[in-house]
């Protein structure tokens, strides 16, 4: 005997309070089940443990909230919410400006300037949360000719933002894109505004150069704030 699904609507049955007497359960053929608030309750679910009326909740789209697409409340307070305009804050915080609104992980082409530099590996990886991005790259067994001028990397996933506290500090290690020196070239800023960051001179803003040869190594990583 074959089996058949039938929708099921729950409302105004004991157990079940719905203030306008609509619709407040709707399981569907396919499974799907929908939880409906009125028009007088944040709260389009609520589980309680008995004696805390606010153990767990959870609303979406509530007509009393603002807007609000979604919040969790736990034990009585809020600890997490969605806002209209995007980000996830906690523990109440409704603050745009403290909402985390992006995670992401990725890879990047990187890029030279201030020589002609041919790497083994010109693939860098970067990690993104909310506007502050973390970065590493390994170039392996590389040859440069033609060095000249500034020393930058360039190529970086996100447009560093654009103010002065942006000059953030890069670090690298087993460093010989520079001769082999203690001093040239081992740190660097991001330039703000920009996908690029500039090596310098340890304790000075000078830029350093690369020096030409073969068999040069460069480990390197950073993190810096961006507005993408």
């Amino acid at each position: 005997m074959a089996l058949t699904k039938t929708p099921i609507e729950l409302s105004s049955t004991p157990g079940i309070v719905d203030n306008s007497n609509d619709t407040a359960i709707t399981i569907a053929a396919s499974g799907a089940t929908t939880v409906t608030a009125d028009t007088t309750s944040d709260w389009a679910l609520a589980v309680s443990n008995g004696t805390n009326s606010n153990a767990f909740g959870l609303f979406v789209n509530a007509p009393s909230s603002s807007g609000i697409p979604l919040r969790v409340d736990g034990g009585g307070s809020e600890r997490m919410r969605i806002l209209p305009t995007g980000g996830i804050t906690f523990n109440g915080d409704t603050a745009q400006a403290n909402a985390l609104n992006d995670y992401e992980e990725g890879t990047f082409t990187v890029g030279f300037s201030g020589a002609t530099i041919s790497p083994s590996n010109t693939t860098g990886i970067y990690t993104k949360i909310g506007r502050q991005v973390y970065w590493t790259y390994y170039s392996q067994a590389s040859t440069i000719s033609n060095a000249s001028g500034a020393a930058l990397i360039t190529g970086l996933p996100f447009a560093v933002q654009n103010n002065v506290n942006a000059y953030q500090p890069f670090f690298t290690a087993h460093n010989s894109f520079f001769g082999g020196s203690a001093t040239v070239g081992v740190s660097g800023y991001h330039n703000i505004g920009a996908t690029s960051a500039l090596f310098i001179i340890t304790g000075g803003a000078v830029y350093s150069t690369y020096v030409n040869g073969a068999g040069k190594y460069l480990m390197i990583s950073g993190f810096y704030l961006t507005d993408a």
